[in-house]
């Protein structure tokens, strides 16, 4: 399953909803959004592990730290 937002901070949102598909029997949910805060790596989106990828663009996002680079794929637009 596929979530898509335009705008993701600390994701607990997303979290909530990926946890329902979860239990409704997705095996895979991933995250498309096209701008992240730098403040998703102060959230629990990582840590929860009901989102198995984030995709994003670096619009507002500035760097992933290196914990979490195998976690979020990130797309240069400017």
């Amino acid at each position: 399953m596929i979530i898509v937002d335009d705008l993701c901070s600390y994701g607990d949102n997303f979290i909530d909803n990926a946890s329902i598909l979860r239990e409704v029997g997705a095996a895979e949910v991933y995250l498309l959004v096209i701008h992240t805060e730098d403040s998703i790596f102060k959230g629990n989106i990582f840590t929860s592990n009901v989102i198995d990828k984030v995709y994003t663009t670096n619009t507002l996002l500035s760097e992933v730290p290196e914990v979490w680079e195998s976690r979020i794929h990130l797309t240069e637009l400017i």
